[in-house]
């Protein structure tokens, strides 16, 4: 073989070396770029997943807020109703108080979305469920008095579940339009929920007269 033959020769093996790393190299190459395109993917479809179910637990607060609004009402409604029982002894009336205020959502996925909300928004709720709490107890025994209670200490508990329903339905809107709600719940109020005359003027005798300790009706204590 003379020289050039030889340098030929050499530059050949030279180049198919070359090829072969190269070869080798390009399916490495292919997998390490699928494998991070796999990863962003994944990446981005757990991103995209988890604020869809933030989203969800947002909504189902929301939609719970609601569902407690529509219950103050039926309890101020029917604390109202239960006022007039207490001053007429009218037993006929019908008395439908929801059986329990419901906080599921609002208590137990609070803490994970507590940053969706606003600060207004967390405080009230935070005390949209300790009213919740408090009514609970008196929905348990369906408004009637507590054993042995007297008149007047009854018509006391009545007041504070007509101020603590009206503060609740407060709250709920304030939630929803994360602003502070001023709505006077009065007389008109009361009847626009249905309560009939007769039922709000009970109600505005027992609240005058809790304001009063007890000096207008003068109610068995």
């Amino acid at each position: 073989m003379d020289i050039d033959d030889f340098q030929k020769c050499l530059s050949y093996l030279s180049t198919n070396k070359t090829k072969s790393l190269v070869d080798e190299l390009i399916p490495l190459i292919y997998t390490l770029a699928g494998a991070a395109f796999a990863h962003g993917i994944s990446l981005y479809s757990n991103g995209k997943n988890e604020k869809r179910t933030i989203k969800n637990k947002v909504e189902c607060c929301y939609g719970e807020v609601n569902e407690i609004e529509k219950n103050m009402k039926e309890i101020l409604l029917n604390t109202v109703k239960l006022m007039h029982v207490l001053l007429t002894k009218d037993d006929k009336l019908e008395i439908s108080l929801p059986r329990k205020i419901g906080s599921m959502y609002i208590s137990g996925l609070y803490n994970d979305i507590a940053h969706k909300f606003s600060a207004h928004q967390r405080s009230a709720i935070q005390s949209l469920i300790n009213r919740s709490s408090y009514l609970n107890e008196f929905l348990t025994r369906g408004g009637n008095p507590k054993d042995n209670q007297s008149m007047y200490r009854y018509s006391i508990d009545l007041a504070n579940m007509y101020y603590t329903a009206s503060e609740s339905i407060l709250l709920c809107q304030s939630i929803i339009s994360d602003k502070s709600i001023s709505v006077s719940i009065d007389n008109d109020y009361i009847k626009s929920l249905g309560a009939d005359e007769a039922h709000a003027g009970s109600w505005a005798l027992i609240m005058h007269n809790a304001s009063h300790g007890n000096k207008t009706l003068n109610l068995p204590t």
